[in-house]
């Protein structure tokens, strides 16, 4: 499972990236300090879930989830 985590706050990736490790232990979840690294990397290989900021630098992470969503419909 690819997952990913997008949050511009230091702090606040590390717990995400924690907290996502205990939820789902084996997860690897690739952390993005902006919503452009991670669209990118999207654009490049396939995401199954993505955690994201709503309030992110940038796009905001609702713009990014409908930018991933576009990217991957199902």
């Amino acid at each position: 499972m690819n997952v990913i985590a997008v949050d511009d706050e230091a702090y606040a990736l590390a717990e995400l990236r924690g907290a996502i490790e205990e939820a789902l232990p084996g997860a690897c979840p690739l952390c993005f300090s902006s919503g452009e690294e991670a669209l990118a990397y999207a654009g490049e290989t396939a995401v199954d879930v993505a955690f994201l900021d709503i309030r992110l630098q940038g796009p905001d992470g609702l713009s990014l989830a409908k930018a991933l969503k576009d990217l991957k419909p199902d």
